[in-house]
């Protein structure tokens, strides 16, 4: 199944969403040689930001890489990108940044009674995620983490950051901790809510 060691993945639902991951694509080709997967999500389920968070929380599925860099289809690849391959080389099992809104703009993207219940199920506000930029490499800690993220997003379909910060609690992985550049920054640009 596997076209490659390494590669890039993005999701893709919808039309707006398509012509976004057409620009990512081009910026992609600009910096790297890396194949590129466009993910359409299943057609099956009729709300496309539904089906968008459904594929994201099942890249381990979708993705033909050992190696995989997720973007969001509102990225733009402004520099070289291979340091986020060689942490995983490293050994290290994910390789995402922290967001922005932590304190009192934590979780505020997620309804309250989530907010609420992943504040319970952790037991206090971790650091936010942000995952719209994921390195990953497949083994069984990741897969792991998917099935748990897949699940954890299935009990209110909204947003993915809070099921992932408590899939992250279910199944820890080795993460490492990249900085504002790579999502949002110098090295991939983020429009962040364009599609919304």
């Amino acid at each position: 199944m596997r076209r490659g060691d390494r590669g890039v993945v993005i999701v893709a639902c919808g039309e707006r969403a398509l012509n976004e991951a057409e620009l990512c694509k081009r910026t992609v080709r600009e910096h790297s040689t890396l194949p590129i997967e466009l993910v359409t999500g299943d057609s099956s389920i009729g709300d496309l930001t539904e089906r968008s968070r459904d594929a994201k929380t099942r890249l381990h599925e979708l993705s033909p890489f050992a190696q995989t860099l997720y973007l969001d289809a509102d990225t733009r690849v402004q520099q070289d990108i291979n340091a986020g391959f060689a942490v995983l080389g490293d050994g290290w099992d994910m390789a995402l940044t922290f967001s922005s809104q932590q304190d009192d703009g934590w979780l505020w993207h997620v309804t309250d009674d989530e907010r609420e219940f992943t504040l319970n199920e952790l037991g206090s506000r971790w650091l936010q995620l942000q995952c719209g930029v994921m390195f990953w490499r497949r083994n069984a800690a990741t897969d792991a983490l998917f099935r748990a993220w897949h699940e954890e997003w299935q009990m209110y379909r909204g947003q993915d950051q809070a099921a992932f910060l408590r899939a992250m609690k279910r199944q820890p992985v080795r993460l490492w901790l990249l900085g504002r550049p790579w999502n949002g920054g110098a090295v991939i640009e983020h429009r962040f809510g364009r599609l919304r």
